[in-house]
């Protein structure tokens, strides 16, 4: 049984858990647009460009959403079948993840 105050076995009231992951969702998304503004200006000039790999990682670790964003504002990656299917995907998970994660524990700050 749980002790009065606590929402979760890991989450409980005064706890920063909720900031720290909010914090972190929003650095890794806002990433993952630069990167995909950067890669598209990069790709444009005949630079050298940030690696697919590189990419749908960070897209996986939280910041498909801005990602997918970014694919539509720079049109970028819009030809790639493992960006068309595997980022919105991606995206769509990330939103729930965090949509529940809110609604159940709410914002914590």
């Amino acid at each position: 049984m749980r002790e009065a105050g606590t929402l979760s076995p890991f989450l409980s009231k005064g706890d920063n858990t909720m900031l720290i992951i909010t914090i972190y969702l929003a650095v890794i998304n806002l990433l993952c647009l630069v990167f995909c503004g950067t890669d598209k200006f990069c790709a444009r000039m005949g630079l050298r460009r940030i690696p697919e790999k590189t990419l749908l990682g960070l897209s996986a670790l939280g910041g498909a959403p801005l990602f997918w964003v970014g694919m539509q504002l720079f049109r970028h990656k819009t030809r790639h079948k493992r960006f068309v299917i595997g980022v919105p995907i991606l995206a769509i998970f990330w939103i729930l993840a965090a949509g529940i994660l809110f609604a159940r524990w709410g914002t914590g700050f």
